[in-house]
């Protein structure tokens, strides 16, 4: 019969435990299980999600893209789903571009509110703010600006995919990897790729803006926006 080496299992089970109270204990521990990430049954497509203070965000951009519009088409009411530097109108080519794998779709004010996957929505601006008070209070409490959270911005942003700036070091303390997808707008069709990153919020301002939160690759600041609906911006959804 073959003997059972009761040193070697006990170290085992030591280890074991201390593996998972490691696990247990960290509150924004991010690595991702099949629980843990969220599967758009839409498309099927899965993405990274991350726990901050108590909301569970998506930790890359939206990709989900049902049609695709030339920049020269925009709407304050209707629908419309663009791909940075694309111009054409077919979905799957749109697809296979390295500016939508990487930073996924912009989206015009009526696409976003409506873009989230069930059992997640396009964050409200209160949701942004919530977001932004988590980070600060747990990391120097630096505060804000008029409406801009002055550190914030550089632990949310990914480590690779900006241009850089020795003056804004990033800490992806986080693992939101807040990405610069760029814009789409009516006098500049398209700006801003790995520049800046703009992120609509559910909450209008009035009949033609909305507000927006936003990220430079130049500064550390999380910044607070309206911008006008017909305008393709990134989307992020947040827990339900």
């Amino acid at each position: 019969m073959k003997k059972i080496n009761y040193a070697v299992l006990i170290f085992t089970i030591i280890l074991f435990s201390i593996s998972c109270e490691t696990e247990t204990d960290d509150p924004d521990n991010n690595d991702q299980t099949e629980d843990t990430r969220l599967t758009d049954t839409r498309d099927g497509r899965v993405y990274n999600t991350v726990k901050i203070g108590n909301q569970t965000w998506m930790a890359e951009n939206l990709k989900y893209l049902p049609a695709v519009y030339p920049r020269d088409e925009y709407s304050y009411t209707e629908a419309l789903y663009y791909v940075y530097d694309f111009s054409g109108t077919n979905p799957s080519a749109a697809k296979m571009t390295a500016n939508f794998q990487t930073y996924g779709v912009l989206y015009n004010w009526p696409a976003a509110t409506n873009s989230c996957p069930s059992g997640w929505h396009l964050p409200t601006d209160a949701d942004w703010e919530t977001l932004a008070q988590y980070i600060d209070s747990n990391n120097g409490t630096e505060g804000k600006t008029n409406d801009d959270w002055n550190i914030v911005g550089g632990f949310l942003k990914s480590e690779t995919g900006w241009n850089s700036s020795s003056d804004t070091p990033v800490n992806d303390k986080y693992d939101f990897k807040a990405l610069p997808g760029g814009m789409r707008t009516n006098s500049y069709p398209w700006s801003g790729v790995m520049d800046i990153g703009i992120w609509w919020s559910a909450t209008a301002q009035d009949s033609d803006n909305a507000f927006c939160r936003s990220l430079s690759y130049f500064t550390t600041s999380f910044n607070r926006v309206d911008n006008r609906k017909d305008f393709g911006f990134s989307v992020r959804c947040v827990k339900n």
